[in-house]
């Protein structure tokens, strides 16, 4: 980033627990994903919006489909990412908005351990467009929902003054990531 002086530090996590340590001052930014917008009190812009997706395993009888309904995801065991995640948030909220419960046969914590499950015909992987990266053992199948969206974005506190060193990462993060925001996906009001 060009500024010697500034230390940085990382801290992985679930989408809903970086938010909460955004809130609670632990963390001054985090790179984190949400539904509709992040938790209240914190500012935002929008890096990437992504649909959901069923990844499945090149035999799965979706494999030659152009898009599965939300509600034929209840005719098969699911493996999606652990609560607090935002794909998981994702799949809770289209289904709860199309009116259907949201099973989860394996819950797990990585995008990686979903795909292998479903590349072994354990059931489709829920995850976004980004996470079904796919190998060739698994095939991607969109699903066909106007709620089937995650947002990936930047958020940090709201109303607190804000140091030059989170200031510059910021920047740094929206330069990066934020190249084609559209302002309805912008929280950040004029400055930072």
């Amino acid at each position: 980033m060009g500024h010697p002086q500034l230390a940085l530090s990382l801290r992985e996590g679930n989408s809903a627990a970086l938010q909460s340590e955004v809130l609670a001052g632990r963390l001054d930014v985090a790179i984190v994903s949400w539904v509709d917008k992040p938790l209240p009190g914190l500012r935002w812009f929008v890096a990437v919006e992504e649909r959901l997706a069923a990844a499945i395993g090149n035999d799965h009888q979706w494999g030659t489909r152009a898009s599965v309904a939300p509600a034929e995801l209840l005719d098969v065991p699911v493996v999606c990412l652990a609560a607090g995640t935002g794909v998981r948030a994702a799949y809770e909220t289209m289904m709860s908005r199309e009116g259907l419960r949201a099973p989860v046969t394996w819950e797990v914590t990585l995008p990686t351990t979903a795909r292998a499950l479903a590349s072994r015909g354990l059931g489709a992987a829920v995850l976004t467009t980004s996470a079904a990266d796919l190998p060739d053992a698994l095939v991607y199948v969109p699903v066909e929902s106007d709620y089937a969206r995650s947002r990936l974005g930047i958020v940090w506190r709201s109303g607190h003054a804000m140091t030059a060193a989170t200031r510059i990462v910021l920047d740094a993060l929206r330069e990066h990531l934020a190249r084609s925001v559209s302002p309805q996906h912008d929280e950040s009001a004029a400055s930072p």
